[in-house]
């Protein structure tokens, strides 16, 4: 399992390929993958900014991006981890 590396607002979880310790967490606790676009995510960041007086950088938006965008949907009890303050701010806007 390895993938190009790109060029992203998400950069702290834009691995190539995840250590076999991270492969076999997702494996038992993974149900399900989903990708959101930058401008999607930027969007989290800038709407989290302006309502809720907070930042979080790109990798730590992606799961609420991924609620938001209904790309996940939430099963029972849900919870999207914000997380991370290391954002160029240049890079946020929507």
């Amino acid at each position: 399992m390895t993938a190009a590396q790109a060029k992203t607002i998400a950069d702290g979880i834009a691995v190539k390929k995840p250590s076999a310790r991270t492969l076999q967490y997702l494996r038992k606790y993974v149900d399900e993958m989903v990708t959101v676009a930058d401008e999607e995510i930027a969007t989290t960041i800038v709407t989290l900014m302006e309502r809720m007086k907070i930042l979080v950088e790109g990798a730590g938006a992606a799961a609420l991006t991924a609620l938001i965008t209904r790309k996940a949907a939430p099963r029972g009890c849900t919870a999207a981890v914000l997380s991370g303050g290391n954002i160029d701010i240049s890079c946020s806007r929507a």
